[in-house]
């Protein structure tokens, strides 16, 4: 029986721990890196997409065929970076609903895209990415107090609104045309109470009871 020395005990105790912690920090991070897509990632990703789109359409590499073509071709509405920044939003959602002792969670909340910026690592954190995607869509705030109140939507406002699954769904779902259905809500202690249909019936009625000469008729 081979008997080994103290030493080589130790070093090979040492490597294992390394290599352990370095297969976990992968592990960890591999969420985090998904969603670190570039500009350049994305166009790669609809060109690739279109040539094997243009391999299943027995089309000629030099037709010069542009990828909107390929896509009208295969019946397809949109293109795969889109459905990408949709299933973005949606994680969205459920990474805000998950427990706080989960580990995903906890990467979120620890934000490893803070401080200095190594080499190969996202150059913008994941609250920049979701927020760029919200711009990006033209996704209108539904805190207005009025309607001729056009702000778009944040992150902040995004990371608040998620609890409503109904609303937050319409939302990615319209991406990336951004008209989901109008709904206006006024925040009174943290609760969120809808007053759009009320307030026109207000005015509605009002209205209907000041003739013209600006005298109430009584009823």
């Amino acid at each position: 029986m081979k008997v080994l020395s103290e030493k080589k005990k130790a070093w090979i105790d040492l490597l294992s721990a390394k290599a352990n912690h370095r297969v976990r920090r992968k592990d960890i991070l591999k969420d985090t890196l998904k969603d670190a897509q570039s500009t350049y990632k994305d166009t790669k990703m609809r060109a690739k997409e279109c040539v094997e789109r243009r391999k299943n359409e027995i089309k000629e590499r030099y037709d010069r065929c542009r990828n909107s073509e390929v896509r009208d071709w295969c019946g397809l509405k949109e293109d795969v970076v889109t459905g990408v920044e949709r299933g973005r939003l949606r994680w969205f959602g459920h990474l805000e609903g998950m427990y706080g002792n989960r580990m995903t969670k906890q990467i979120y909340r620890a934000n490893v895209c803070e401080g200095k910026i190594g080499k190969s690592r996202p150059r913008k954190s994941y609250a920049d990415q979701i927020g760029g995607i919200l711009k990006k869509g033209q996704i209108l705030s539904i805190l207005n107090r009025r309607t001729c109140m056009k702000r778009l939507m944040d992150f902040s406002e995004a990371s608040e609104i998620y609890e409503d699954r109904t609303t937050w769904k319409s939302i990615f779902s319209a991406y990336p045309s951004g008209k989901q259905e109008p709904q206006l809500y006024e925040t009174d202690g943290g609760n969120q109470s809808k007053n759009l249909t009320v307030h026109l019936l207000v005015v509605k009625i009002e209205q209907s009871t000041v003739p013209f000469g600006g005298i109430a008729v009584d009823h």
